[in-house]
């Protein structure tokens, strides 16, 4: 309730008054609210002509900020099926009041309704733009609108006929899917899609298999999204007919709010001219006012065929609308922009690869300068060890030759002394000698000397 009061809150006493006095409007906006966090990228929404009037009007009095983005992606979704100009309208409104307040979660979804607007309009240039810049705000701020960015690649390709680039960009929103933890109800509009491909290509079992996994979702979620039940339903009828199991087909169809084309193309093959006629007939008028060029094709070729026989003029009318459609969907104006954005976008990826080139040599740079740096530390570390080393060197040699000078000295003293000893003890055995020499002399002269 907290989202409603901020919203009441921010408008002025006048209007504040009528929004508390009306309970209802508080009840819708609040689901609104609740509807479009929960579900918003991944569908248009219900339109809620309540919720419409009631906001429309005090619109211009609440405060610019991301509920009041919220409020304008909301007003997006509503119009898609009731009023596409509208729609592009409050979308593009939401954008550029979320680039104001940087605010790029609600820049996405605004993207992302405006985007899917173009798709089905067949604008696809606009519609490819937009993707191209929600997806690097996306991959910074919320990954998983990526998926919704692929599926709308995917219906770009299939208003433009091309089934095979739109199973590729249906099949890389399921990588996505399968590689994150997504929910039942996340992956329902891809899986639908996939389904809606298959058939086309006349891939059966692989159409088949999404159906059921869509049935699955419709038992599940039933009642919560009206656009995705009809639009699956819708799908499954398209099915059924390819398999010939019209009983089931015209089921389906019922089921999808009596979808007009589907039940057009049954009739068709069963023979029932009126019926076919009419469901036409509500097709091609519901494709005018949806603006959607495949669905006033696909009525119109119906008609044709339907008059070719009864009344030719009257088929031929209706070949004119649908060549009419078709050269306006692929006039050389919307080729032309299409090329251009693709030229822009492949101009973004080559600027972006210069750009990462740039800060990887940037970064080789600082990685060589680091390294130089490194080793010319490492270099004078080591010279300055070696020169310490080779001073240490030095000293010890000059103390190992003092060492050795004394003890040369040393051996020199030793020598010299034990030569002084040698003679000592020479001198001392002579002198002895002499002595015991004498004495025998002495006696004799003694003894001489008595004798005279």
């Amino acid at each position: 309730m907290s989202i409603l009061l901020k919203v009441i809150d921010y408008t002025n006493d006048n209007n504040t008054s009528y929004m508390k006095k009306n309970w209802m409007l508080q009840y819708i906006l609040l689901l609104s609210f609740i509807f479009h966090f929960g579900f918003a990228i991944a569908q248009p929404m219900q339109y809620n002509k309540s919720f419409v009037d009631s906001i429309v009007p005090i619109l211009s009095t609440i405060k610019e900020d991301t509920t009041k983005v919220n409020i304008l992606s909301s007003l997006a979704a509503m119009h898609l099926f009731v009023d596409p100009s509208k729609t592009l309208y409050y979308a593009k409104q939401g954008v550029e009041l979320a680039k104001k307040i940087k605010y790029p979660i609600g820049q996405i979804n605004c993207l992302g309704q405006s985007a899917f607007c173009n798709a089905v309009l067949g604008e696809w240039a606009k519609a490819t733009f937009e993707v191209n810049e929600a997806i690097p705000l996306c991959e910074k701020y919320k990954p998983s609108s990526i998926v919704y960015m692929c599926n709308i690649m995917a219906v770009v390709q299939l208003t433009k006929q091309d089934n095979k680039t739109a199973k590729y960009w249906a099949l890389r929103a399921k990588t996505v899917l399968d590689k994150n933890p997504f929910s039942d109800f996340d992956k329902w509009a891809t899986f639908m899609q996939l389904g809606f491909i298959y058939q086309n290509l006349n891939q059966l079992d692989s159409a088949s298999y999404y159906g059921d996994i869509v049935m699955g979702y419709i038992n599940k979620y039933a009642g919560i999204e009206t656009e995705l039940i009809r639009d699956s339903y819708s799908m499954l009828g398209n099915i059924a007919i390819k398999k010939n199991d019209l009983d089931k087909a015209k089921a389906y169809f019922h089921l999808a709010d009596n979808y007009a084309l589907g039940l057009a193309n049954l009739f068709q093959k069963t023979g029932n001219h009126d019926s076919a006629v009419y469901f036409s007939l509500k097709g091609l008028e519901e494709g005018r006012i949806r603006k959607s060029p495949n669905s006033v094709q696909d009525a119109a070729k119906i008609l044709a065929s339907l008059y070719q026989v009864k009344n030719p003029s009257l088929a031929n009318q209706y070949l004119n609308i649908y060549i009419a459609s078709k050269d306006s969907l692929f006039s050389n104006n919307n080729l032309k922009q299409l090329e251009e954005v693709q030229l822009n976008a492949q101009k973004n990826e080559f600027e972006n690869q210069i750009s990462q080139t740039a800060i990887k040599n940037k970064f080789a740079f600082f990685v060589l300068l680091i390294i130089v740096l490194s080793v010319s530390v490492l270099m004078f570390l080591v010279y300055r060890n070696n020169k310490q080393k080779n001073k240490a060197n030095k000293i010890l040699e000059n103390e190992k030759q003092k060492v050795e000078n004394t003890l040369t000295e040393l051996k020199a003293t030793q020598s010299q002394l034990i030569q002084s000893e040698k003679m000592a003890s020479l001198g001392e055995l002579t002198a002895g000698i002499a002595h015991e020499i004498q004495n025998p002399l002495n006696f004799v002269n003694n003894f001489s000397e008595v004798s005279n």
